[in-house]
């Protein structure tokens, strides 16, 4: 089988070359309460519930050669992810192509990592923080040159990875898999103890014992 060296056409073939962008965005852009901005001056305001109880919807897209992939598949499961959270976008989906659009052309980056959420938000003075009215969601989001799990070197022969022993992902009666959100201190947890443990990465199960997904990648079996 012959594995795809992505890592070195990303970085040497010029069709991936990053365009360019101001220097303020070397790190990469942001979208926060309205406004674009460099993404190391990016911020969630503390009492938001999203910095207090993870309590937020988000999604993940990448981009290659300046191209999103399936953008609008991606949108349409985000839309999905705050239902299920009774969350609500406040840009609408044309919206919210045209914001991650920009943040891609602002940062120069043709192959780019693509990150955006809904968070529950602040709560309303006065309000019960037990109806979901109470809060003002809000939409943020950023783009940055796109990261790597494994380098070329580690994809051709295969991560050395740990199955967890100490961590389980979060049961599917806690909180709905299907909808991506930021419950991640089990992945995180898991991934400590892999590394400690002298591997590579981690993969977790589900309470069955069954595997799930690894932090930041998915499980497939042929």
């Amino acid at each position: 089988m012959t594995i795809i060296q992505a890592e070195h056409i990303m970085l040497n073939n010029a069709a991936h070359t990053r365009k360019s962008f101001a220097p303020e965005y070397e790190l990469g852009s942001a979208f926060m309460l309205g406004n674009y901005c460099p993404i190391d001056q990016a911020g969630v305001p503390m009492v938001d519930m999203g910095f207090m109880h993870a309590d937020a919807a988000y999604d993940v897209v990448s981009v290659s050669k300046g191209q999103f992939f399936r953008l609008d598949d991606h949108i349409e499961r985000f839309e999905q992810s705050c239902k299920k959270f009774r969350l609500t976008n406040p840009y609408s989906e044309e919206q919210t192509a045209e914001i991650l659009t920009n943040l891609v052309k602002l940062a120069g980056t043709q192959e780019a990592y693509v990150w955006w959420c809904v968070t529950r938000g602040m709560m309303k003075p006065g309000a019960n923080r037990g109806d979901v009215d109470a809060f003002e969601n809000m939409f943020y989001a950023f783009v940055i040159p796109y990261m790597y799990i494994a380098d070329d070197e580690q994809r051709n022969r295969g991560l050395d990875i740990a199955i967890s022993k100490n961590y389980i992902r979060i049961p599917s009666n806690s909180v709905d898999p299907t909808a991506k959100n930021l419950h991640w201190m089990d992945m995180k947890l898991a991934l400590f103890e892999a590394v400690d443990a002298g591997k590579e990465w981690s993969v977790l199960t589900d309470e069955q014992g069954f595997l799930t997904e690894a932090p930041g990648a998915n499980i497939f079996c042929d």
